[in-house]
């Protein structure tokens, strides 16, 4: 299910959804729009209407990401390293 984009009454954004989302002006990373929880529905919000807690949440997600990344990248190493020659 794709996100829907959030809007309010006072802002005409459109953004379409495809595979990537566009980044910011002078950003490496940071995407105009980022898919987050509100009222219990899943939404498309641009960055600048997001919330203090929602950026903060959504950074400490890409975060425990890496962290996680990193772990499995280490365990297909030592997997490689280990694994019967058969296989």
């Amino acid at each position: 299910m794709r996100p829907s984009l959030a809007t309010s009454k006072n802002t005409k954004t459109i953004i379409k959804m495809n595979n990537e989302i566009p980044l910011l002006e002078g950003s490496e990373f940071v995407q105009i729009a980022y898919a987050v929880m509100r009222n219990g529905e899943r939404v498309l919000v641009p960055t600048a209407q997001m919330t203090d807690e929602e950026l903060l949440a959504k950074a400490n997600e890409f975060a425990e990401r890496g962290e996680s990344l990193k772990a499995h990248a280490q365990e297909m190493r030592k997997y490689r390293d280990t694994r019967d020659s058969s296989e």
